[in-house]
């Protein structure tokens, strides 16, 4: 069980590492344009994801008796599923209608 004190902490790298996870991917999806400085945005939004993502990985698996990629793995679905959270709140009445056309342009 973990203390206290690293709840706190897992709890803040979880929102921090969905918000940066869900900027990467509207970065790499919406934004217009080719080259370099198109890209350093979302490139490094998930540069900053997978450290926090490592982070919840090691700070878990000290604790528990899961390795590390157990948990990596475990924490990234997590993130994943905390940035689908993120983009409803953020997108709100309109999110089902950008998804669709999202996937559509995709295929």
């Amino acid at each position: 069980m973990l203390p206290q004190a690293r709840w706190g902490f897992l709890v803040v790298c979880y929102i921090l590492a969905s918000f940066a996870f869900y900027a990467a991917l509207a970065g790499f999806l919406f934004l217009p344009g080719y080259g370099p400085s198109v890209w350093r945005f979302p490139i490094f939004s998930l540069l900053i994801a997978l450290s926090l993502d490592i982070t919840i990985a090691r700070t878990v698996s000290r604790t528990g008796k899961r390795g590390l990629f157990l948990e990596f793995v475990r924490s990234s679905a997590i993130m994943a599923a905390g940035s689908v959270l993120v983009s409803i709140a953020v997108m709100r009445e309109n999110w089902w209608e950008t998804v669709k056309e999202t996937i559509s342009r995709l295929l």
